[in-house]
């Protein structure tokens, strides 16, 4: 019995080495004994494989080395910053050497600017205080009260009498309320110290200036230039971007991208209201209204891009990528405190008309300024309206149209035309109780009519020219604006005229 017992215990052991030698034959380095949990033991291996150095082929080797020296960190950065659009940025900006590495924790390679004796150097680009990604800011602390400006876009003007720059901003009350000056600090394309000019505030909301953020439009006037300062023996040249500063030669918060779109690539373009939209499939109404406008001779539509929905978006994205793009697609969003998150900005938007008027005419104003050089006539309209020939007219497009007009006004050059609106809201009934289908989908029959028997007309329209259809809720006028004679635009007409020019806007009956 006991060589039994021994027989079997033996046995066991050996049993139990073979196994072991099984299990860990292919086990490098000494075998640890552990009581993990097989699944911690998985990752604890599979992190240090993944620390054990991998041998690459000569080829995979020479690749990797060609992108550290490219820096793909670098240029996911520079991506990033050009998606800003408004934002000042150029490889001289994060010192990047054509053949080195870029590195993240080597901040001095990113100063923007070299020192100047004359006044401040450039911002460094940690200096920039970003709000809402797409706005910048001025800080201001005059007796102990926080004032701040929010900068969206700044754009070269040619026009009239001497070449400006215009800024396109927003301030707080506390700004508002203490009577701030500013100034203009502008910069070459290398970020070197051009001059500093004084700036003069015009306000965009033409209706009182209460309200908790006001948009105003800040001009520098470069004839103001420190003749000291620029090289006058030289062809002018744009400064690239601009700094706005409450003190001569402060160090400066902000730059924005000086914006010179100086080429002509139509008579018409349209500015629509920004696409807030993301629950309601808007889709087929877009495309409807883009190919409507490309018939009549619009050459560009732009969109101030918040949110949509995800139809439309592939709708943006198809006409975004077409050869010669007609849609051209500008992200946005609210400065300030306001959440940007889309179905609670939508809800304050809703909620807060007071917010929602004055932000709107950022986009406005800056699709404009923008664009001023691009197109002869630029529109300001919503996404449910389109100035149409009347059916008993001759005229077939904007073309057409617009030449009549501008023989009937041979007396004047600056006008912008202004429409009446006809109104027609989906699913209204005509008086003899026949249902009208829905009028955003555009039905030939309803403008063979010379007076339309609906019940919400705003105004009886007796020019037979051309007018605004709206398939929504309210009533106005909407204009084609002459980019020659206006300065500020609303939704509804010429804010305010060039300087120089007594009148610009002229209405169409």
């Amino acid at each position: 019995m006991a060589t039994l017992r021994r027989i079997f215990f033996g046995t066991s052991i050996l049993v139990f080495f073979v196994f072991f030698a099984i299990i860990f034959s292919g086990q490098k380095g000494p075998i640890e004994l552990n009581f993990m949990p097989r699944k911690v033991h998985e990752l604890r291996r599979s992190v240090m494989f993944w620390k054990q150095p991998v041998n690459l082929s000569e080829e995979e080797s020479e690749s990797n080395e060609e992108e550290g020296k490219s820096g793909s960190a670098l240029e996911n950065l520079k991506e990033e910053l050009n998606s800003i659009q408004n934002y000042f940025v150029e490889d001289t900006i994060l010192g990047q050497e054509a053949s080195g590495v870029f590195d993240f924790n080597n901040v001095a390679n990113m100063a923007a600017g070299p020192k100047t004796k004359a006044c401040s150097r450039a911002p460094h680009l940690h200096e920039i205080l970003f709000s809402n990604t797409y706005w910048q800011m001025l800080r201001v602390i005059e007796k102990n009260t926080t004032g701040i400006m929010y900068l969206y876009s700044a754009n070269a003007d040619g026009r009239g009498t001497g070449k400006k720059i215009r800024v396109v901003t927003m301030i707080d009350d506390a700004f508002r309320k203490a009577n701030l000056t500013v100034w203009c600090n502008l910069w070459s394309g290398n970020n070197s110290f051009i001059s500093t000019t004084n700036a003069t505030f015009k306000n965009i909301w033409p209706w009182g200036q209460s309200g908790a953020h006001h948009p105003i439009l800040v001009t520098c006037d470069l004839d103001d230039f420190d003749e000291s300062d620029v090289d006058t023996s030289e062809e002018f040249e744009w400064p690239a971007s601009v700094s706005i500063v409450s003190q001569k030669c402060q160090q400066a918060t902000n730059q924005l991208k000086v914006v010179n779109k100086d080429e002509r690539v139509g008579d018409f373009g349209v500015c629509f209201k920004w696409l807030d939209f993301s629950e309601v499939d808007l889709s087929r109404r877009i495309i409807e209204m883009v190919e409507l406008l490309r018939v009549l001779g619009v050459s560009g539509i732009h969109f101030p891009y918040m949110a949509t929905h995800p139809n439309v978006d592939r709708v943006l994205d198809y006409y975004g990528k077409e050869d010669d793009p007609i849609v051209h697609v500008k992200p946005f969003s609210l400065p300030g405190p306001y959440s940007n998150l889309p179905h609670l900005r939508h809800l304050l938007l809703r909620r807060n008309n007071n917010v929602k008027l004055r932000a709107e005419l950022i986009p406005y104003v800056d699709c404009f300024l923008e664009n001023m050089y691009q197109y002869k006539y630029i529109a300001i309209i919503d996404i449910d309206e389109v100035i149409l020939p009347t059916a008993n007219s001759t005229f077939t497009n904007y073309t057409e149209l617009f030449e009549e007009l501008e023989k009937m006004n041979t007396n004047v050059t600056h006008y912008s035309f202004c429409f009446d609106m006809k109104l027609f809201v989906d699913r209204m009934q005509r008086t003899n109780g026949s249902l009208v289908a829905d009028l955003h989908q555009i039905r030939p029959e309803l403008f063979d009519d010379a007076d339309p028997q609906l019940p919400y007309v705003m105004n009886k329209v007796y020019f037979d020219k051309a007018y605004l259809c709206n398939s929504g809720r309210h009533t106005n006028v909407k204009c084609f604006h002459n980019t020659e004679s206006v300065l500020l635009v609303h939704n509804h007409s010429p804010s305010a005229c060039l300087e120089g020019v007594t009148s610009c806007s002229k209405r169409t009956r």
